[in-house]
């Protein structure tokens, strides 16, 4: 099977002078139903996404967090334990950060912040479709 890759926006702002956590994708609200806020309309397996792939670019370090959801978002289990995302020179890409995702209905990623603001913050998210493949 062919893979298809497909770069989707990241959510959450770039991350201020603090610890908070940022919700960077969340398939409940990439893939909601138009003008229906509280309606679902499709879960990953249904667009056949097979992995989530992070790349970015960060000037404080923080760490990544992937959930999943079976109930369609009303609650997140986390998998895989803590990621922790060194800091990186401006010019070098972190990652990629590998998430196999297809036997989840929804999946989340977040960052938890490390302090500090983000000076330099680019993150790219792509979902694959038709490639399985071994987890990084």
């Amino acid at each position: 099977m062919s893979r298809e890759v497909i770069n989707v926006a990241v959510s959450g702002g770039t991350p201020g002078a603090d610890s908070n956590t940022y919700v960077l994708f969340d398939s409940t609200v990439t893939f909601a139903a138009p003008n229906q806020s509280n309606s679902k309309s499709t879960t990953l397996s249904a667009h056949g996404i097979s992995r989530i792939e992070l790349t970015l670019v960060n000037a404080v370090a923080g760490t990544l967090k992937g959930y999943r959801s079976v109930d369609k978002g009303a609650n997140w289990d986390q998998v895989g334990g803590d990621i922790a995302v060194p800091i990186n020179a401006a010019t070098d890409v972190n990652g990629p950060y590998d998430f196999l995702v297809d036997s989840y209905g929804d999946f989340r990623i977040s960052w938890v912040n490390g302090g500090s603001t983000q000076t330099t913050w680019r993150p790219q998210i792509s979902l694959i479709r038709g490639y399985h493949g071994a987890a990084t």
